[in-house]
């Protein structure tokens, strides 16, 4: 970029970031991820959150409709969430 003439802005803004966007906005998403699917986990083990209503559902042993409606509305996140996130990483690689 230097050789082309291009000002320190113009560097920044046409060389760096289109090379860091995409490795950035994917390690964002990673922990976006990773933190909904660990939310789970740690309430379950006493944190509070949407483990502690999943476990406290199953100790009831009653109320198996909104235990199996916690678990699918979980898993359905977690997929949503990934589906947007390789979508979004498509988008930014192949820069359309």
């Amino acid at each position: 970029m230097r050789a082309t003439g291009a000002s320190q802005i113009q560097r920044y803004r046409f060389g760096v970031i289109p090379q860091i966007l995409p490795v950035f906005v994917s390690q964002v998403l990673y922990y976006l991820e990773s933190n909904t699917r660990s939310a789970t986990v740690i309430g379950a083990l006493g944190a509070g959150g949407i483990g502690l209503m999943l476990v406290e559902t199953m100790k009831t042993s009653r109320d198996w409709e909104n235990t199996s409606y916690i678990i699918i509305l979980t898993i359905l996140v977690v997929m949503l969430m990934d589906q947007i996130s390789g979508w979004l990483r498509r988008k930014l690689i192949e820069g359309r």
